[in-house]
């Protein structure tokens, strides 16, 4: 999970037949493409020219699975979702509609948006909306209503608050639309019926990654700040207690100085900035997420100039881990396969509209990302290169990987 860096409030239609665009006001971003080149999607393209629908072998080992879904559900790695080819051919001639509720305008969600479009654009599969409800769930609910006029088969979307989300995803159920969340489902959304199932991370595997980078950069013995989302958000809460379980099972000797609830993602900055004045022994933070919680930690330790101490965060965010090149505070940052996320979403999509059996849930496998590995971690990632600011610094020194 990454901050909301909020866009310009407009709602962008694209209008059929070549005619102008026209610009309307409005509350976050939706784009409405009525046509197959603006989309990127499929309907009327000839299945021949389509690329082929694959899932990559994970860059990572994929061993034994120990999370489990907010209703218990045990989950199968996403390499195990496909399509047949005859499911295929039948999705491809289906002329089928698809709808992706973005939340954040970060390097994660919009790989894993890209990764979701390249999966519809295989399965010629039209994408007819694009939102990004910045983490307000309020403009999620327009976006839902904005786009069911639409008439997609599949929404993908990661509900923003679990309890008003099962009353404003409604409609979409009431209209027959196959529902796919990213993570976060509505509250009482049950997997075959209400919503198709669930994809997500391995939301365990982040959080005893983490843990063991924490420990075996310390060799055992170190005193940290531990600074959690104050919030009903299953992922986080989930991966934040996996890795508080690991600390205590597998790294008792890593003492946890000062625990503070972060209900602002901005509010990082003032909770780190706090706990060193209280704990000025603390040799490390973690922070739930990358952008703006490691970003606002990063801030505070500069301002205390308190080069020793060192962040420990979940997701890859282009400043800090540009930071983390220059061999700065950031320590590591657990990763997952974000492309590979959203690929997988869009298949259970049209497993949804095929009416074939989809996993309840689906999940991506968990990695740490330091200065060491960054480049390869990164592509991994996002499916893209380094970006070429932090490619100029990785390599340049080498940093530590344990403590001094």
């Amino acid at each position: 999970m990454n901050d909301a860096r909020l866009l310009h409030s407009r709602t962008w239609y694209r209008l059929r037949g070549g005619r102008r665009n026209r610009w309307m006001a409005g509350f976050g971003v939706v784009v409405f493409c009525l046509t197959s080149a603006a989309c990127g999607g499929g309907g009327k393209s000839s299945t021949g020219d389509l690329p082929p629908l694959k899932l990559q072998e994970s860059p990572v080992t994929l061993g034994e699975l120990t999370t489990r879904g907010p209703q218990g559900q045990v989950p199968v790695w996403y390499t195990q979702v496909n399509l047949t080819p005859d499911q295929l051919a039948k999705i491809r001639k289906g002329n089928y509609r698809a709808a992706f509720l973005n939340t954040q305008s970060t390097p994660f969600m919009n790989s894993l948006q890209a990764g979701a479009e390249a999966a519809f654009k295989a399965m010629n599969i039209k994408v007819v909306a694009t939102t990004n409800s910045n983490l307000d769930a309020a403009q999620q609910a327009r976006d839902v209503q904005n786009v069911l006029p639409l008439r997609p088969n599949i929404i993908l979307g990661l509900a923003v608050e679990p309890v008003a989300a099962a009353q404003y995803f409604q409609p979409a159920v009431k209209q027959g639309v196959k529902l796919v969340f990213l993570s976060n489902k509505p509250e009482g959304y049950a997997d075959g019926k209400e919503a198709v199932g669930v994809v997500t991370y391995d939301v365990a595997g982040l959080g005893d990654v983490t843990a063991d980078a924490i420990g075996k950069y310390f060799n055992g013995h170190g005193k940290i700040g531990f600074v959690n989302f104050a919030a009903n958000f299953w992922i986080t809460n989930q991966r934040e207690a996996a890795l508080l379980k690991r600390l205590q099972d597998k790294w008792p000797g890593i003492e946890i100085v000062d625990k503070q609830p972060m209900a602002n993602p901005a509010d990082g900055q003032k909770i780190v900035s706090a706990m060193l004045t209280k704990h000025p022994e603390i040799q490390a933070v973690f922070v739930p997420w990358d952008s703006p919680p490691a970003e606002g930690a990063v801030a505070a330790l500069r301002a205390a100039n308190r080069r020793d101490v060192r962040v420990f965060t979940i997701d890859l965010g282009g400043t800090s881990v540009l930071n983390m090149a220059e061999c700065g505070n950031v320590q590591e940052e657990t990763s997952t396969l974000a492309y590979q996320f959203g690929y997988t979403a869009a298949i259970e999509g049209a497993l949804g509209v095929l009416g074939a059996p989809a996993p309840p849930l689906a999940v991506v496998p968990a990695f740490p990302v330091t200065a060491e590995n960054l480049t390869t971690a990164w592509r991994d990632t996002f499916q893209t290169p380094l970006p070429a600011n932090i490619a100029a610094q990785a390599g340049k020194a080498k940093c530590p990987t344990t403590a001094p």
